[in-house]
């Protein structure tokens, strides 16, 4: 039987999830053109930061040090590349659609609120 073991490594990522749902939270009360796209930025970039400092604290990879810390993030760019990029695309496909559907189908205009 498969059992999932959950570790100290498992926690750090179920907190980067955590944020990224808190900054959706966030994003619930007033939606805007500019919250959208803070929070398609705010999302990757928050759960970046954390999960790859979790595998530097926890882990055997990097060196406990500044450069060692450095070294880590520096390795997962490219991840955070993809991951930043596919935020923003799935975000403006995503809310996008919404906007044409509310507009066309149930009448509704909206205004761009500032911040």
């Amino acid at each position: 039987m498969y059992r999932m073991r959950v570790g100290w490594g498992q926690s750090v990522v179920w907190l980067g999830f955590a944020v990224v749902a808190l900054i959706g939270y966030w994003l619930r009360e007033r939606e805007s053109v500019g919250r959208v796209g803070l929070a398609a930025l705010a999302g990757p970039t928050a759960f970046f930061l954390i999960s790859n400092f979790g595998v530097w604290l926890g882990g055997r990879l990097y060196p406990p040090t500044w450069v060692g810390l450095i070294t880590c993030y520096a390795a997962a760019l490219p991840f955070y590349r993809n991951s930043l990029l596919s935020s923003v695309v799935y975000t403006a496909v995503l809310f996008g659609a919404h906007e044409i559907y509310q507009r066309r189908h149930l009448g509704i205009t909206t205004t761009a609120h500032a911040g």
